[in-house]
């Protein structure tokens, strides 16, 4: 019995050793499997951590007008933040394609570092001018809350800056098949949000605490994940053709993307049209909806592999019907079990009543969205990959305009309460995803222009 049990503590403790070794080495590639397997590890940790976070807020002031203003700050910041992402994204194939190029590589890492920081620093500057503007979309706030609005905001300008380097860095060791420090940075995030809330909650129920603690935890996790890249970065500007390529390229993409964060506001503008503490409930019941693509990581994960694939679209036919056949229990099982989900994991402190009434009737609905939220990083991966961002940015837009169709229809015509939001999300995702798959060539491989040849020659 004691030689079993010291056995079960060595496998245990290779395991873990082995899910920690690259936390503490340097940089070095990972295999797509072990890459998956340490980020669903990490992206489970950082989800529990991020449930404790709103639990903390749950227990401590529930929600209320305060929390509907701190929840709206967030979608407003995403306007300057939704850029980081785009360069993000666009990284990756990038530098994926110029590995057999070292040279170049090297130039377009550091023009990439050079112009994270510029872009980073000129959104700054951009959201301390115009958040004054900005904050005017909450159009159903009072003026008590548009002046709190415009306060939590400011708090979080340095957000922005460091959230580009996080992005930026994360780029360049992802390109290297490093996955494991950029969900590890998101992880120290989730932690540090929840160190500071509970501070400060423990201190005064002050929701002013809420901002500050994502300004200091993105510093956190921006300066792990620069440690862990920094052997590979390097500050330098290369006007060449692969920095051209990226800057137009980054142009077009800033449209799909920009659509991304408008699904967000429109929601979010639509909820303060509602009662108070729509915002928060909804928001409240979205992120439990985000669990399954927050642990796969779709979006950070899969754009490798399929840059890399020779025939991406035979490989993203996989990995859609794998991601429908992944979400259909879990969509089947909150939406009927959404009231006792909302219960086990807020139903404490001052999160009461109402609060899990409209908590749970916006889980319920939410739930349906899950499916899309999970196909859609990689249908727009493989847009993203073959150059065919024109045709995904008409379909978006689409999506968008349907979305703002019934937003108005279900909320301001119908007057349908909470659930309209969802409802809403739900019928314009599942549109604009199944018009996305279908009209996406199934062989076609990737399409660089001319001048993008080169670089695309080594898929």
């Amino acid at each position: 019995m004691q030689q079993s049990l010291n056995a079960y503590h060595r496998t245990v403790e290779k395991s873990i050793r082995r899910l920690l070794a690259p936390l503490l080495r340097r940089a070095g590639a990972e295999s797509v499997s072990e890459a998956i397997f340490r980020a669903s590890v990490l992206n489970i940790l950082t989800k529990a951590f991020t449930f404790l976070r709103y639990t903390a807020i749950a227990i401590a002031i529930g929600i209320n007008g305060s929390t509907d203003v701190f929840f709206m700050a967030i979608s407003v910041m995403g306007i300057y933040n939704t850029s980081a992402e785009a360069l993000d994204s666009l990284g990756v194939p990038k530098l994926v394609r110029l590995a057999h190029n070292p040279p170049e590589h090297d130039r377009l890492v550091g023009s990439l570092l050079t112009f994270s920081i510029v872009v980073g620093l000129a959104m700054t500057l951009a959201a301390a001018v115009t958040l004054p503007i900005s904050t005017k979309l909450a159009v159903g706030f009072t003026q008590s809350q548009s002046r709190l609005l415009l306060t939590y905001t400011y708090l979080m300008v340095p957000f922005v800056l460091f959230y580009f380097i996080f992005h930026c860095c994360g780029t360049v060791l992802r390109a290297q098949q490093y996955f494991t420090p950029f969900f590890a940075g998101q992880l120290i995030f989730a932690v540090c949000t929840l160190a500071v809330i509970s501070a400060g909650f423990a201190i005064s129920p002050d929701p002013v605490i809420l901002p500050i603690s994502f300004t200091v935890a993105q510093v956190a996790a921006s300066a792990y994940v620069f440690t862990k890249a920094r052997n590979y970065l390097s500050f330098a500007y290369h006007l060449d053709r692969n920095c051209l390529v990226l800057l137009k390229e980054y142009g077009g993409l800033l449209i799909p993307y920009g659509f991304v964060i408008l699904t967000v506001l429109v929601d979010k503008i639509f909820g303060s049209l509602l009662p108070p503490k729509t915002i928060s409930a909804l928001t409240f019941a979205l992120v439990l909806t985000q669990t399954p693509s927050g642990i796969l990581r779709v979006d950070k994960i899969l754009i490798t592999p399929l840059a890399k694939a020779r025939d991406n679209g035979a490989l993203l036919r996989t990995y859609v019907s794998r991601l429908l056949a992944f979400a259909a229990p879990i969509t089947v099982a909150t939406f009927c079990f959404a009231r006792p989900i909302v219960h086990i994991l807020y139903g404490y402190g001052a999160f009461k009543g109402i609060d899990q009434a409209l908590t749970a009737e916006a889980l319920r609905y939410f739930a349906l969205t899950i499916p899309a939220s999970l196909v859609w990083p990689a249908i727009f991966s493989t847009y993203q990959i073959r150059n065919r961002l024109g045709r995904v940015n008409l379909v978006m837009g689409l999506g968008i305009a349907l979305l703002v169709a019934l937003d108005y229809l279900l909320v301001v015509r119908m007057h349908g309460g909470i659930r309209a939001v969802p409802t809403a999300q739900f019928i314009s995702g599942l549109v604009t995803a199944s018009l996305a798959y279908w009209s996406l060539p199934r062989t076609e491989a990737a399409r660089p222009d001319p001048e993008h040849a080169v670089q695309c020659a080594s898929l």
